[in-house]
């Protein structure tokens, strides 16, 4: 059985393959060379204030992927609520297993993000493996690129 749902970041934390989930991430798909450390206050913080949500992707009652929304209007346009995403991860243990269980995952999580009265969703994509695919298929345009310089 698949179900993904908004899932607390404390019951995300607390499944057993979290960990490997998150190093996995940054070994396969982080462009920087430097290891994962995540925030976990500052994410707890912003969870508590409504502004940081994760929808998670359960494979028979295990945790195969995840998208971590930042939900927060848009300082241009601050009527205007907008759901960006800073963590996206589908293990490797699962693609290709279950029949576009990627896909599902973010097209499960486009009604959800609807109920929260988000009107935009912007996520970015990896050098290492595009999520040009998922975006295309979920009617998506490309409107950009993202750069990164270490200073």
């Amino acid at each position: 059985m698949i179900r993904c749902a908004w899932t607390p970041l404390a019951e995300v934390l607390a499944e057993p393959n979290a960990g490997d989930m998150i190093r996995a991430y940054s070994d396969e798909l982080s462009p920087l060379d430097e290891p994962a450390d995540p925030d976990w206050p500052a994410m707890a913080a912003m969870e508590a204030r409504g502004e940081y949500r994760i929808w998670a992707c359960h494979v028979e009652g295990t945790l195969a992927g995840y998208i971590a929304f930042l939900i927060q209007p848009h300082l241009d346009y601050k009527g205007l609520l907008f759901a960006f995403t800073p963590q996206h991860y589908l293990s490797s243990a699962f693609r290709d297993k279950h029949e576009l269980l990627g896909w599902r995952m973010w097209k499960s999580a486009i009604p959800a993000l609807r109920e929260l009265g988000v009107r935009f969703l912007m996520s970015h994509d990896s050098s290492k493996r595009s999520l040009l695919p998922f975006m295309l298929a979920l009617d998506a345009r490309p409107i950009g690129c993202v750069y990164l310089k270490e200073l």
